[in-house]
């Protein structure tokens, strides 16, 4: 089968996100006839009206299980997954579905701060931050592009809020870990197995999208408590899985200090190679 698979998730907490998503994408994506477009409606609200074939679940289903039901779907084609809480800018995804030997992601606010007359990026931002200032968002996105040289980079931490993933990656390394539930970590998780296999995980500098982040958890109706309890869940079964040393370095990067003298690799994170700093740690966990 060829084209690509885009699917964009909604939840009931962030979804009024998502008709601006829509809209975004819809004006600023160069779609083939042979490409399809999925809204998964996470929480069964059925109010939405779009290009998009819309996937209502009965009950709300996790992050991993949704990408795991598109990846079924998708069936060997490149799979695209959405965050709901993004802005799209022209052309956002014409290189980005070109490599196939690579989960990619396009940079972002998250990356990169940027600031003009009328719109000023952070890092966690509302729609009333934003005001609608699209014009000035597709400006920022090509200067972006057009001041950096390098293609592609990491970082240490990578959430999976927009991701392409192409159906080599995803037949060799598998489905998504649902262990992790509504809790996080599961795309941390699919990086690690991802360059356990050889697989790169990394942004492209000329993509550039708005990321409000966090609107259906920690940035949207969670109180700091529910945050808490879903971080140390998580971190505890991501140590549980892949020991206490990758879940410092990969989920809490902040204290990873000791982990990256234990495994001496400091150079290899002064030179942002994230992805061979944690295969030394794996190598080394295994022998």
């Amino acid at each position: 089968m060829t084209g690509i698979v885009y699917a964009m998730i909604s939840t009931r907490s962030s979804n009024f996100y998502t008709s601006l998503a829509l809209d975004t994408f819809f004006s600023s994506t160069r779609l083939q006839s042979n490409d399809s477009v999925y809204l998964i409606d996470n929480d069964n609200e059925g109010a939405y009206v779009t290009q998009a074939t819309v996937i209502s679940n009965p009950a709300p289903k996790s992050f991993a299980r949704n990408v795991n039901d598109m990846i079924k779907l998708a069936n060997g084609r490149t799979l695209v997954i959405l965050n709901n809480d993004v802005v799209f800018t022209p052309g956002w995804s014409d290189e980005l579905t070109k490599h196939d030997d690579a989960i990619i992601l396009p940079s972002c606010n998250q990356t990169h701060l940027y600031s003009s007359d009328a719109l000023t990026l952070q890092q966690t931002m509302t729609l009333e931050e934003y005001g609608n200032q699209y014009s000035d968002l597709c400006n920022i996105s090509r200067v972006h592009k057009n001041s950096l040289r390098s293609g592609f980079f990491e970082r240490l931490l990578m959430g999976f809020y927009v991701f392409v993933l192409p159906a080599i990656v995803y037949n060799k390394v598998g489905l998504f870990d649902e262990q992790f539930g509504v809790g996080g970590g599961e795309d941390v998780d699919y990086r690690i197995r991802a360059i356990a296999h050889n697989f790169p995980v990394k942004y492209y500098s000329h993509s550039y999208l708005l990321h409000f982040a966090g609107k259906s958890t920690w940035a949207g109706p969670e109180k700091q408590q529910e945050i808490d309890e879903r971080n140390q869940k998580y971190f505890n079964l991501f140590a549980e899985k892949w020991g206490d040393d990758l879940a410092n370095l990969c989920l809490v990067g902040g204290v990873g200090a000791p982990v990256i003298e234990k495994y001496q690799i400091q150079e290899l994170i002064n030179t942002y190679s994230f992805a061979k700093a944690i295969r030394v740690i794996l190598t080394k966990q295994k022998s």
